[in-house]
């Protein structure tokens, strides 16, 4: 429904009812080769970590706004286009926005998504 979702992103608990590009079988064979267990691939590679713990860290890694509601900062890169990536939501609405001078907007992996790309 429209207010599990936040611009987009899926609020906490919520986990799974909007689409993840995480899933990839070619990805999680190739880091399972690479690293010759899952477990391993999973310690090693965020983006497999990631896709055994989404579900999980989509509850954790929350702020609460000003209502009182929980929702996740983290979310995977939504830009098709670009690489997979994770970011924080909140990293990039700030250096998006008009409060921040140029100065002052640090450009970092999670404003980008590209953590663990």
């Amino acid at each position: 429904t429209r207010s599990e979702v936040k611009g987009g992103y899926p609020a906490a608990g919520s986990a799974g009812r909007t689409r993840h590009r995480s899933p990839s079988e070619e990805h999680q064979s190739r880091c399972e080769a690479i690293w010759s267990s899952v477990r391993e691939a999973r310690r090693q590679c965020a983006r497999c970590g990631w896709i055994a713990n989404r579900e999980r860290l989509l509850k954790v890694l929350c702020y609460e706004d000003s209502c009182g509601r929980r929702w996740p900062w983290v979310s995977e890169n939504l830009d098709l286009t670009a690489p997979w990536g994770l970011g924080c939501l909140l990293c990039s609405a700030a250096l998006n926005s008009e409060c921040l001078s140029s100065e002052d907007q640090i450009r970092s992996e999670f404003t980008d998504f590209t953590f663990g790309a």
